[in-house]
């Protein structure tokens, strides 16, 4: 009897033991995969990806932009916004499609100003509104409220992926895990930037088109670009 009953015993904890186990495993390859998904770029990785970091784009005189807190504006991600306008953002410097009032608004010079001081304006353009969506924190992630299951807003600009599939020009892959590249999301915010003033021919949108600062935070980023604008010489 006793025995029957220590067996019995037995059973059941190896059960719960075992059933724990596979518990804990799951929980641990969850873990790793989030890992791996969300790596941090380092700037040893990111100068992996600009080999094309030409000396001309280094040679733009670009906007003086106030760190964040401990988070700088890196120069380099200038450079990333200049290659993607000469790559594939020609409507952000010339056209119909620029959104000159709003744009002269910020930089009364602009009309006049050459294919890289424009390139100079949007870079700080950029910088501006990212300091609201990531405080230049290039891995920073926002996981979206239950409506949108399971997307996060990432790096610089928080974007998420599937963004690719509605921008042309933007090459973030979730299986290469490149959204925190800096590289990748700030061509990418280009990418989108390109669709929004080709829809709205607009800097600051009445409602959301993707970025919700460009709604809600009209009035600091424009006391912002202003205030830097100054440094580029050719907006006054």
């Amino acid at each position: 009897m006793i025995f029957c009953f220590l067996r019995s015993h037995f059973k059941r904890v190896s059960e719960r033991f075992f059933i724990a186990c596979v518990f804990t495993f799951a929980m641990v390859l969850n873990t790793i995969q989030i890992a791996q998904a969300t790596s941090v770029f380092k700037e040893s990785q990111i100068d992996a990806f600009t080999s094309n970091y030409t000396d001309d784009f280094r040679e733009f005189k670009y906007a003086d932009v106030p760190p964040e807190g401990s988070f700088p504006w890196n120069p380099k991600w200038n450079v990333y916004i200049t290659q993607a306008i000469e790559s594939f953002g020609s409507p952000l410097v010339e056209g119909g499609n620029q959104p000159m009032e709003d744009i002269q608004n910020l930089c009364p010079g602009y009309p006049s100003a050459n294919r890289q001081q424009r390139s100079a304006f949007w870079a700080l353009f950029f910088a501006s509104f990212a300091r609201y969506e990531s405080g230049f924190d290039p891995n920073v992630r926002f996981k979206e409220d239950s409506s949108l299951k399971n997307i996060y807003s990432e790096g610089l600009l928080q974007l998420s992926y599937g963004d690719e599939n509605n921008h042309s020009n933007c090459n973030l892959s979730k299986s290469q895990g490149n959204i925190l590249n800096p590289k990748e999301n700030l061509q990418c915010g280009v990418a989108i930037m390109v669709n929004q003033i080709k829809n709205c021919q607009c800097l600051f949108t009445s409602r959301h088109y993707y970025w919700s600062v460009l709604t809600n935070k009209k009035a600091e980023i424009r006391r912002d670009v202003k205030k830097a604008a100054a440094s580029l010489g050719f907006c006054n």
